[in-house]
C-alpha cells in the first residue's frame, strides 16, 4: 500500500525490481483539520518588522534628543543673555564702587589734612595760651650792696620780678661776681675767647648746682620757693672779692678800655603749674668811674 508505511514483505530480487513499475510520488501528509499550514516566509518578515520598529524608535529618540538639545540651546542663550546683563550690571557697579572708593579716599585725605590743620591750630593755641599765661622772671640791673670801695669785700645784688600771669614755682636762684683781668699782650680774638671761657664756665657751674638743689627739693618739699605774679625778690653774690689799691685803679681808671672788669652773672630757674621748666639768665659787667653804671653783656641774657 502506499499509505506511507514501510512494508514488512520479504525483499525482492533485482530482477523483480526491474520489472516492477516505478512507484507514484508520495503525497505529503495533510495537516490536521482547522490547522493553518506554516508559511516559510514568516521568519524573514518578522525580522524585517523588528528592524523597522527599531529604526522608528531610533528616529523618535533622535528627534527627542534634537528637541531637547534645541530647548537646551534656547535656555543656554537666555541664560547667557541674563548673565551678560548681570555682568554688565556688575561692571557698572564695580565702576561706581571704584569711583566711590576714589571719592572716599579723597574725602579721607581732606579730613586727614583738616585734622592735621586743626591739631596744629590747637597746638599753636595751646602754645600761645601757655606763652601768654606762663610765669616770666626778669632781672633788673645789679647794684652794689655795700658800695664800691677798695680794700673791702665787694657784694652785688640783683632784683628778679615775676611779670607773668601765673606763679613761678620751685624757684632757685644763683649769682656770682667774677673779675677778669685784660691781658694786653693778647690779640682781641684771643682775649674774647678767654672771656667767653670765663662766662661759659660760670653758667655751667650754675647748672650743676641747680641739679643738686632740685634733688634736695624733691626730698624736702618745704624748701620750695614760689614767686607770685607781680612779686619780686633779690639775689646776692657771695664771692670773696677784695680789690687792692692797684686793682681798684685798674677797674676804675678807664671807661672805654679798662684793664680789669667785674662780671655779675645770675641764673634763676622755676616751673609753672604743669611742671614745665623755665629759666632766666643774666649777665652784666662793671668797669669805669661811675659806681652806678653797669653794662649789659652781649650774651647770656635769655628767658627760656
Amino acid at each position: 500500500m502506499t499509505n506511507g508505511h514501510v512494508s514488512n514483505s520479504p525483499a525482492q530480487s533485482p530482477e523483480a525490481n526491474a520489472n516492477t513499475p516505478p512507484a507514484p510520488p508520495q503525497t505529503p501528509p495533510l495537516p490536521p483539520q482547522n490547522e493553518v499550514p506554516e508559511n516559510p516566509n514568516n521568519g524573514s518578515n518578522n525580522q524585517n518588522g523588528a528592524a523597522q520598529e527599531l529604526a522608528r524608535e531610533f528616529r523618535w529618540v533622535e528627534g527627542l534628543q534634537l528637541s531637547i538639545n534645541f530647548v537646551l540651546a534656547i535656555i543656554g542663550a537666555i541664560a547667557l543673555w541674563i548673565y551678560s546683563g548681570q555682568l554688565e550690571q556688575m561692571r557698572i557697579s564695580t565702576n561706581q564702587t571704584e569711583r566711590t572708593l576714589i571719592l572716599t579716599q579723597g574725602q579721607l585725605a581732606i579730613a586727614s589734612r583738616n585734622a592735621n590743620i586743626a591739631a596744629k591750630a590747637l597746638d599753636n593755641s595751646e602754645k600761645s595760651f601757655v606763652a601768654d599765661n606762663r610765669p616770666f622772671m626778669v632781672g633788673f640791673g645789679p647794684s652794689w650792696a655795700t658800695g664800691l670801695s677798695k680794700d673791702s669785700r665787694l657784694y652785688a645784688n640783683i632784683t628778679f620780678k615775676n611779670i607773668g600771669k601765673t606763679p613761678a614755682l620751685k624757684q632757685l636762684s644763683f649769682a656770682r661776681l667774677v673779675q677778669f683781668v685784660v691781658d694786653r699782650k693778647q690779640t682781641n680774638s684771643k682775649r674774647a675767647k678767654s672771656l667767653r671761657q670765663v662766662v661759659v664756665g660760670v653758667f655751667d657751674k650754675f647748672h650743676e648746682e641747680e641739679k643738686m638743689a632740685r634733688k634736695i627739693i624733691e626730698k624736702l618739699p618745704i624748701a620750695e620757693n614760689d614767686v607770685a605774679p607781680g612779686e619780686d625778690f633779690w639775689a646776692s653774690s657771695q664771692d670773696n672779692i677784695v680789690l687792692s689799691e692797684t686793682e681798684f685803679k685798674e677797674l676804675t681808671e678807664s671807661n672805654t678800655d679798662p684793664s680789669r672788669i667785674l662780671f655779675f652773672m645770675a641764673l634763676v630757674t622755676y616751673t609753672d603749674a604743669f611742671a614745665t621748666p623755665y629759666q632766666t639768665e643774666i649777665c652784666w659787667f662793671f668797669a669805669g668811674s661811675n659806681p652806678a653804671l653797669w653794662h649789659r653783656c652781649d650774651v647770656y641774657h635769655r628767658i627760656k
